[in-house]
């Protein structure tokens, strides 16, 4: 049986660059989704690798997902 590590976690928009960067360095084949303002009315998904989220500006609430 293959398993999957998953994180899901809450981050604040002041450290989400430096989160994606760590991860970009640590797994930079991890598969990302950065799912902003969930449940309201500007809600925005985004998925792809760590290194060409990290440069981004976020604003709201940020959940992301690693796998």
């Amino acid at each position: 049986v293959d398993k999957e590590m998953v994180f899901v976690f809450y981050e604040s928009p002041k450290r989400i660059n430096a989160t994606l960067n760590t991860f970009s360095m640590a797994y930079p084949e991890a598969e990302i989704c950065i799912a902003r303002e969930l449940t309201k009315k500007f809600e925005e998904i985004i998925r792809g690798k760590a290194v060409a989220l990290k440069d981004k500006k976020y604003k709201g609430e940020i959940t992301v997902m690693v796998r």
